[in-house]
């Protein structure tokens, strides 16, 4: 029961990192075009009061016209706001799964983290960015085996804790 637990704990980590820097990324880059569109919407409200040549007003045009549309396509507030919530919802599925591996679980109640860990959405829709959930991983292996190993000393030392 403890390996299943543990894999619970370590998935459940790896969901709330990669989905916590994923909603980081996409915030930094919805952040990224709306300043560049200000940029551009500014420099395309210049001509109301000053006479710029007719290729940089058109440029001018053309960057606000393209950040709209790539802001409606690329929709990064909206995935951001996606991820956040996923993560969320690791989040909550985490105390649930430490409180189990502190506890005495029976079976049923591992199997129904597991269907819960299943329910929460896969986040496809955000796109997978492998490099993303290595590092997540990777930042999951450095810190948890750290995090647990209280309760392996614990049960070293004889206290009665379940092993």
């Amino acid at each position: 029961m403890d390996e299943q637990i543990w894999e619970g704990i370590v998935e459940t980590d790896r969901g709330i990192r990669y989905y916590g820097k994923l909603s980081g990324k996409h915030r930094a880059r919805h952040q990224w075009l709306s300043g560049i569109l200000a940029v551009f919407a500014t420099g395309a409200a210049v001509p109301l009061i000053t006479q710029l040549p007719d290729w940089l007003s058109a440029i001018l045009f053309l960057g606000v016209a393209g950040g709209t549309i790539a802001s409606l396509m690329l929709n990064y507030s909206s995935k951001a706001t996606a991820a956040h919530l996923f993560s969320e919802q690791f989040q909550h599925l985490g105390v649930e799964w430490r409180q189990l591996w502190y506890g005495q679980p029976t079976q049923a109640q591992i199997d129904a983290l597991w269907e819960k860990f299943y329910r929460i959405p896969s986040g496809f829709e955000l796109g997978v960015d492998r490099k993303l959930n290595a590092k997540a991983q990777h930042e999951g292996n450095q810190v948890l085996p750290g995090e647990f190993a209280y309760r392996q000393d614990i049960n070293d030392a004889g206290s009665g804790a379940r092993a």
